[in-house]
């Protein structure tokens, strides 16, 4: 009876976060202090994120070549 115990229990998966609301995705953007270098960096990453929809993985590979000025 005792082995039962040691059965691993049937793993499950964590519930997603579907999406953010407009006013939530405020509220990231409004965090970042855009009066740094590095804090203007980390919210035009942020920015480029949610409006086109990309995937961070995208993102990270882009390089300068892409864009247009």
């Amino acid at each position: 009876m005792d082995k039962i115990i040691f059965i691993p229990q049937k793993r499950t998966q964590r519930q997603l976060i579907g999406f953010l609301y407009p006013e939530e995705i405020n509220q990231v953007l409004n965090t970042v202090n855009i009066n740094t270098a590095i804090g203007f960096r980390y919210y035009t990453i942020l920015h480029l994120l949610y409006e086109s929809g990309a995937r961070a993985s995208d993102i990270a590979q882009l390089n300068l070549d892409y864009l247009n000025p």
